[in-house]
């Protein structure tokens, strides 16, 4: 058989292969997923910071370090759960909000070695997340994270539960 006839029926079995109608119809499961994975992407990002914390290098005191991170609105006072090695020796913390209003921010308390810090915003309202049941976090449970990645505000990534570090 010549390889262009090959190549043809290879084609057209491939062309009449059709996804099942329940997992990619209109109605389908995954079409269905997919808009609710947005949507609870869509109630996250206000609940979502991007941090932006400086500090004088030590080399040259006329120059600023800039560290950039996620955070997320812990309650309606305006206390923001971080990274600590984002704030860390910083001098200036501003938060930016999902309009991209920059809003100066205090640091509440670090702690270097869970590598999580508190930082809060004065004076503004907040919307809390309505935070999940943590013993149903298991190996194998989809996840879906929402942050400011790079700077990148709103980024979301979704997946699987892959592992818990232990200790």
């Amino acid at each position: 058989m010549k390889a262009s006839v090959l190549l043809s029926l290879v084609l057209l079995t491939i062309a009449s292969i059709e996804p099942p109608r329940s997992a990619w119809g209109e109605e389908g499961v995954l079409e269905r997923m997919e808009d609710e994975i947005a949507s609870l992407v869509g109630r996250a990002r206000p609940r979502v910071a991007s941090i932006c914390a400086e500090r004088r290098e030590e080399a040259r005191a006329a120059r600023w370090q800039r560290n950039i991170g996620s955070g997320v609105v812990l309650d309606s006072e305006g206390h923001i759960l971080t990274a600590e090695s984002v704030i860390r020796k910083a001098e200036r913390i501003e938060v930016v909000l999902v309009a991209g209003e920059r809003v100066p921010a205090e640091l509440i308390g670090s702690d270097p070695e869970s590598g999580l810090a508190v930082i809060q915003v004065k004076g503004m309202a907040f919307q809390p997340p309505s935070f999940g049941d943590s013993d149903r976090m298991k190996v194998g449970r989809w996840t879906l994270v929402v942050g400011n990645s790079m700077g990148v505000v709103s980024a979301s990534s979704f997946g699987l539960i892959s592992g818990f570090r232990e200790g």
